[in-house]
């Protein structure tokens, strides 16, 4: 488990992926990285909903996803984690 975003940032945890992550990972449609940099767009939410299920980064041959409790971690696909 990879630590990306620290939850201090709130609601712009998502801004800040789609500015400084994005561009790495797979899966993901690019109208929500657009749409995720403006928190203040009316679809920011739902476009982050898109991004949170479908990216993904292969590193080492190994499949990485995002799971976001509070902070915004990367998780090898099938790690379990435990919620708070």
């Amino acid at each position: 488990m990879e630590l990306l975003i620290d939850g201090h940032h709130g609601v712009y945890i998502p801004k800040l992926f789609c500015e400084y992550y994005a561009e790495n990972f797979e899966g993901i449609d690019k109208e929500d990285i657009e749409t995720c940099k403006d928190p203040n767009n009316q679809w920011y939410w739902e476009s982050w909903d898109n991004i949170l299920n479908n990216a993904y980064i292969i590193q080492d041959g190994k499949k990485y996803i995002l799971w976001q409790n509070m902070d915004l971690f990367l998780i090898e696909e099938n790690e379990e984690v435990e919620q708070c």
